[in-house]
């Protein structure tokens, strides 16, 4: 029996690009994709508008306002290096509601860690016993700590921040607690 020759001289070559593997071309287009995709994806995430929430970045002058105005603060130690401070940075500071919330009801301060040499900021990470970043610290109006958390997405935390009890003491002083002859009175009588 004898075997007969390929017609054509080689198979493998694609007949669209003589020369040309087809096995190659598959292998180009793949890589092309893949990297196409790769770029796509990096592009998206990149993309961001601006932080929503204002920030006060001088802490001592920002805890000082937040006490005159008795406001609660909330404090946030991020920094440029750290992958889920810039995911916040993209995704949870620019969204409105937290924003809205930030702005209004807290004095937002941001602790930027980026500068490990930075004395003023290693006190500031020291005197909070910061351990790493993200992290977000709440007080109440009155100074005390009433929440710690590391990085959450936007609803995480408007669901956290409501959790907390950062709302100042309702003010009773104007109240009067001197009784009247006629409260006196209907008090006495049902107790009859």
């Amino acid at each position: 029996m004898r075997i007969k020759a390929n017609p054509q001289p080689n198979a493998a070559h694609s007949p669209n690009k003589p020369g040309v593997p087809t096995s190659r071309l598959y292998v180009y287009v793949f890589v092309a994709i893949v990297l196409g995709a790769l770029l796509w994806a990096k592009a998206g995430m990149s993309k961001s508008g601006p932080e929503l929430v204002d920030w006060r970045t001088d802490h001592d002058v920002a805890v000082q306002s937040a006490a005159d105005s008795s406001k609660p603060t909330l404090v946030l130690f991020t920094a440029s290096w750290c992958p889920p401070c810039q995911h916040m940075k993209r995704k949870v500071w620019t969204d409105r509601a937290v924003a809205d919330v930030l702005n209004k009801e807290f004095l937002p301060i941001k602790v930027d860690c980026s500068d490990t040499n930075d004395t003023a900021v290693l006190a500031l990470q020291n005197k909070y016993g910061i351990k790493g970043v993200p992290t977000m610290i709440v007080h109440d109006a009155d100074g005390r700590e009433v929440g710690r958390a590391n990085g959450m997405g936007g609803r995480q935390l408007l669901d956290w921040l409501k959790e907390l009890d950062v709302q100042p003491p309702e003010d009773t002083s104007s109240e009067s607690t001197i009784e009247t002859p006629d409260q006196a009175d209907r008090e006495a009588d049902t107790f009859d």
